[in-house]
């Protein structure tokens, strides 16, 4: 028998659908606690990200994503890990983007 979904856990479910998702992979740089990686970044919204690496993350960990937008210019952003498929990826939940960056990012 399935159970009902919890009403706070449906609503962040709805929230995650309703930004529209653009289909992009490129290469990033991710800092976690001081640990740099490179990593790739997939199926992208303004709400987050998918990202493919092999670096174990824990759900919850807060990392700092450097996204290449030129030769010579990053965008930076920070986000939390809200789940995580370990040795493969996790998925992103950007925090505190503003309106710049959030329009930045939809022209990566």
């Amino acid at each position: 028998m399935n159970k009902p979904l919890d009403p706070e856990i449906s609503e962040h479910l709805e929230e995650r659908r309703s930004r529209q998702r653009f289909e992009k992979r490129f290469a990033l740089y991710i800092d976690e606690q001081g640990t740099q990686r490179v990593a790739t970044a997939e199926n992208i919204s303004t709400g987050g990200l998918y990202l493919h690496t092999h670096a174990v993350l824990n759900e919850g960990a807060m990392l700092t994503l450097q996204i290449p937008r030129s030769k010579d210019e990053m965008i930076i952003i920070s986000a939390r890990v809200v789940h995580s498929n370990p040795g493969h990826g996790a998925g992103l939940s950007f925090q505190y983007l503003t309106e710049d960056q959030s329009e930045l990012l939809e022209a990566v």
